[in-house]
């Protein structure tokens, strides 16, 4: 089975992706401008949450972020004031703040990086304990460069004497792709992020398959399946469906028949995969309550329990139960925020902005308030910059208070 790298760079975040003769198997967005989510950071302690089991702590974005806590530094917590490495969990989502943890796991799935009072000494490197686990021989080299990742955020941890983050752009991104390049083909990206993609790849012997194309998920084959991750319907071989509905305390997803007449276990196998795929890609953690269609008792039900329990091992998905009546309730530890709580409309609509003044000297856009104040922020105003000098041209904002929130209607643009 063939399998592509994608690699989209956009002025605030880059979405990485792998496409496969079926489809779109695997997504990553990064987030190189305010993301906590997967970076790592020099905090300072400025409370204590017992009762939730962590603590608040400051990390250099303006807010504290909520620090959870290994159960043995739990009973001795870090007074407040002292300094702490750090790694971000979740982004701020709605009223829920930011968290992070204590615990490291750079994003190679195969190797996790302890630094808790209870475990061994602070940085230690470790295999996790995951269905894909590869023998030490092949695991020894990724596991060396996430040590050096960790080694060299450990010496800016000493050096910096306020807190702020400890991996730079270029770092999230390269572990994103290490993560990602397993067994990949060809490496698909735009022409002018050419060279910059080039030196990311070349420490991971990627970078003589480079392809450029100004499309590159339409060159992978893959712009529709891109298109559908907003989606809450996820098609299903046999026409069936799932039905992915996030709430707050699960994700719950429904296998909908559709008039479809293949038989029950077979659209159930099917859903199976299409379920495995899209965890894959919009990285669903936590838990999945999954109604799948009536299988009945006994081989049957058996049947679809030992089909989930192959398809999903894989990923981590812990199968907890699986009726007769075809509900099953899965567990996935959670890594990463879920592509759906990601979702930023303001920066999202910058984002097009500046996409769209690629390729113009002057681009003059009517934007709403929030779009226009993220704009001017330090950090998103860096990455525009940045982005707009490897495109060319330069960005004009207008500021248009009758526009609704998290709208964006272009304005002119001028050559």
């Amino acid at each position: 089975m063939s399998r592509t790298l994608v690699v989209d760079p956009g002025p605030f975040t880059w979405t990485l992706g792998v496409v496969d003769d079926a489809g779109l198997a695997a997504l990553r967005v990064v987030d190189l401008v305010t993301g906590v989510e997967g970076g790592l950071f020099r905090a300072r302690v400025t409370a204590h949450a017992r009762e939730l089991g962590g603590l608040f702590a400051e990390i250099g974005r303006g807010h504290p972020v909520f620090v959870r806590l290994p159960a043995a530094a739990r009973r001795r917590p870090p007074d407040v004031g002292a300094a702490l490495l750090v790694q971000g969990v979740a982004d701020a989502v709605g009223d829920k703040g930011a968290r992070a943890t204590t615990r490291l796991r750079l994003q190679g799935a195969r190797v996790a990086l302890r630094a808790d009072a209870g475990g061994p000494e602070a940085g230690a490197v470790e295999p996790a304990a995951s269905a894909d686990a590869v023998a030490a021989a092949a695991l020894e080299p990724e596991a060396r460069a996430l040590a050096a990742v960790l080694d060299d955020a450990r010496r800016r941890f000493a050096e910096a004497s306020a807190p702020g983050p400890l991996l730079n752009a270029d770092e999230r991104l390269a572990l994103a792709l290490r993560a990602l390049a397993a067994d990949v083909g060809d490496v698909v990206t735009t022409p002018v992020m050419r060279l910059r993609v080039a030196r990311l790849l070349a420490p991971l012997g990627l970078d003589r398959a480079l392809v450029t194309a100004d499309d590159p998920w339409a060159e992978a084959g893959a712009d529709d399946a891109v298109a559908e991750l907003d989606q809450t319907d996820v098609p299903v071989d046999g026409g069936a469906a799932l039905v992915i509905e996030p709430t707050a305390a699960c994700v719950a997803v429904d296998v909908d028949r559709r008039g479809a007449t293949a038989p029950t276990a077979v659209l159930n196998e099917a859903a199976v995969a299409a379920l495995a795929r899209a965890i894959a890609v919009r990285e669903l953690a936590g838990q999945l309550v999954v109604d799948f269609l009536e299988p009945g008792g006994g081989e049957a039900r058996d049947g679809l329990e030992a089909a989930l329990r192959a398809r999903l091992a894989p990923l981590d998905v812990r199968v907890v139960s699986v009726l007769r009546c075809g509900l099953a309730v899965l567990e996935r530890p959670r890594r990463a925020a879920a592509l759906h709580e990601r979702r930023e409309p303001a920066r999202d609509a910058a984002e097009r902005l500046l996409r769209r003044a690629a390729g113009h000297a002057i681009f003059q856009a009517a934007v709403a308030p929030d779009v226009d104040d993220r704009l001017k922020r330090p950090d998103y105003a860096d990455a525009a910059r940045a982005w707009l000098a490897a495109h060319g041209g330069r960005l004009v904002t207008e500021r248009d208070p009758a526009l609704p929130p998290a709208t964006f209607e272009p304005g002119t643009a001028a050559t």
